[in-house]
């Protein structure tokens, strides 16, 4: 029996101290995403091009991060360092993340060196998420993975309502500078503390090997236990984050071009903090269920729905309507937060948790590093975003939640 085998329970309290990090990782990622590399770019280029070069800093950049997060995961797997099994790689990749956000606040803004520090926020940060991310499967029992993931997304969320509140004001109030600052200085508080709640139960396997960074390399895709249905799991995951992804790059731009917001960065916050106070219950109840009901039907119903969402959105004309129908959708996409990771970690492999998890966390990152170049093409078709172009938008949108939910429904187990 192994240890965590032997381990009934984990208090509330260790779960939701443990989910405080995601605060803190997801203010960084949700401020960068959806408002300041958006803005960064719309600075430094033109009106015209804006779309096509987010997509693509987006696709480069996250492309390095995926990498980066697979081998993070990788070598905690096969770490002995006296810190934890994952601790030194989560401390390290988010302290010199603080350093290159602080380093961006601190230079002009130019389209190169937008792209560089996106380049290397990404590479940085995914050393800390890909240590990170395998805990849920190391120290948290099967029985309670729906709640922590649960209270995770929650904590996840919390962390986009910051970044939609104080970031747009910052913004809005021409401090770029200062919003950048501090979601610097909040990730390293989350991350510091989440180190102090783990340092008792992140404790290396005895029977793991050390791993160098070359050895590293070759072993990121060398696949030693065969998982029915895992691959097939990471395929739906490609597709329904395509989904998710197509909307967080491009919201201040359907707000100024569809609903013609006179301020669409003030509009994005208030959308974004009506969305987030539904997802938060909505994250928290769907894990919280899935530990009862099952995962898989749970996600495969929100991508059905968060696609009939997608269909609405090139008609509207009214913000409080707007504000209802993407409260729903952020609902929908909540519970695919939520319960996701749950569902990943009853499947993969306890020895190699970190290295599958970095196969799941490969579905996401391809999705989020594609997303913005296939809609950001999409949006730019014929120049500048126009109504027409955000409707065909959203109709891909919706094919790709689809096409998930159908590859869900078939092909991945139940958990």
């Amino acid at each position: 029996m192994t240890e965590l085998a032997a381990v009934e329970k984990r208090p509330l309290r260790f779960l939701l101290d443990m989910g405080v990090y995601n605060l803190g990782i997801n203010l960084v990622w949700i401020s960068y995403n959806s408002i300041l590399l958006p803005l960064m770019v719309q600075g430094t280029t033109s009106a015209a091009t804006k779309g096509l070069w987010l997509g693509i800093i987006s696709v480069v950049s996250i492309l390095a991060g995926i990498t980066a997060n697979i081998l993070s995961a990788v070598v905690s797997d096969h770490s002995q360092s006296g810190l934890g099994k994952r601790t030194p790689n989560i401390l390290i990749g988010a302290l010199l993340a603080a350093v290159v956000i602080g380093v961006s606040a601190a230079v002009p803004q130019t389209l190169p060196l937008v792209f560089a520090a996106y380049f290397l926020l990404q590479i940085t940060g995914n050393v800390s998420v890909g240590a990170y991310q395998p805990l849920l499967a190391d120290i948290v029992p099967e029985n309670q993975r729906g709640l922590a993931s649960g209270l995770q997304s929650a904590f996840t969320i919390l962390g986009a309502a910051a970044g939609f509140v104080g970031v747009t004001s910052l913004v809005s109030a021409g401090k770029m500078e200062w919003a950048l600052l501090a979601i610097a200085a909040v990730f390293v508080l989350t991350t510091v503390f989440n180190s102090i709640v783990i340092r008792r139960e992140d404790r290396p396997l005895q029977r793991a090997e050390p791993l160098s960074l070359g050895k590293a390399l070759p072993e990121m895709f060398r696949v030693q236990t065969r998982v029915p249905g895992f691959f097939w799991f990471v395929f739906a995951n490609f597709l329904m984050y395509m989904g998710v992804s197509s909307f967080a790059s491009y919201g201040i731009y359907y707000l100024d071009t569809v609903l013609r917001m006179p301020n669409p960065v003030a509009a994005m916050g208030v959308a974004g903090v009506v969305g987030i106070t539904v997802n938060v219950v909505a994250a928290v109840a769907a894990g919280l269920a899935s530990d009862r009901v099952g995962r898989k039907n749970l996600i495969v119903a929100a991508g059905v729905f968060s696609g009939l969402s997608c269909l609405l959105f090139p008609f509207l004309r009214n913000f409080g309507l707007f504000i209802a129908i993407s409260a729903l959708y952020g609902a929908a996409n909540g519970v695919v937060y939520s319960v996701n990771q749950a569902l990943a970690c009853g499947l993969v492999p306890p020895d190699e948790s970190g290295k599958y998890l970095g196969y799941n966390n490969l579905s996401i990152g391809l999705a989020n590093a594609f997303a913005p170049l296939v809609f950001g093409v999409i949006l730019n078709m014929r120049g500048a975003p126009t109504v027409t172009s955000f409707t065909v938008f959203f109709l891909v949108a919706a094919a790709f939640y689809w096409t998930s939910s159908v590859v869900f429904a078939m092909r991945v187990p139940k958990r």
